[in-house]
């Protein structure tokens, strides 16, 4: 399995995406896995087995932390026992890419999608559609909502409403290159964050790193 992209110019995370070309089996031999999580993989669907074994397979490569290093809190925000880098991870379709910090950050990846603009407005809000559906352009939608789901990644809370309390600033929106910065509001709270996104080959991603 080859590395496609490491992408270093973000001076505090690094981004190692590749390319899922190999089966189940190669995964499962390139390194050690305990007997229950080998019998679990056999219960959960092949698409999502091949997906997750990907993703600990470049865990593995890049941290040398083994499956069993890793662990969830009780939102689901995965975390590297012992380390002080904070880890996200993303998959769609053949791509499976991880994020490294030091800060608190959330990444996402999201390949091409005919139906982006139909369900846009489940993740933006008025004044995000009137901005982005304005330049028909499905690639800034799923930029867009790469941005949101890496930030509610970042934030690791459940129940957050896309649309209200993930807000682009728009105010950063230049020359079709969204967005630099976004906004996560819960109740009186408030927590900003830098945005660094870039659209490869079929697919588009952004990392959201907690200032």
């Amino acid at each position: 399995m080859p590395l496609l992209y490491q992408i270093s110019n973000i001076p505090t995370a690094l981004i190692y995406i590749w390319k899922i070309e190999e089966d189940a089996a190669f995964f499962i031999q390139s390194m050690p896995w305990h007997i229950k999580q080998l019998e679990w993989l056999k219960s959960i669907h092949p698409i999502k087995r091949l997906e997750y074994l990907a993703s600990r397979h470049l865990i593995f490569k890049i941290t040398g932390k083994l499956d069993s290093h890793l662990y969830k809190d009780e939102a689901g925000k995965l975390y590297i026992e012992e380390s002080n880098q904070n880890l996200s991870v993303s998959h769609s379709g053949e791509w499976v890419g991880i994020a490294l910090s030091e800060k608190n950050v959330g990444f996402d990846l999201q390949k091409e999608s005919k139906n982006i603009k139909s369900i846009s407005k489940r993740f933006l809000n008025e004044e995000e559609q009137s901005l982005l559906n304005s330049r028909n352009n499905d690639q800034l939608l799923i930029l867009a909502w790469t941005i949101k789901e890496a930030v509610y990644k970042a934030n690791g809370k459940k129940g957050i409403l896309f649309s209200e309390q993930i807000l682009l600033d728009l105010s950063s929106f230049r020359n079709n290159q969204i967005i630099s910065k976004a906004i996560l509001k819960q109740f009186e709270n408030e927590k900003k964050y830098e945005i660094h996104h870039n659209w490869m080959e079929n697919f588009g991603y952004a990392i959201a790193l907690e200032l």
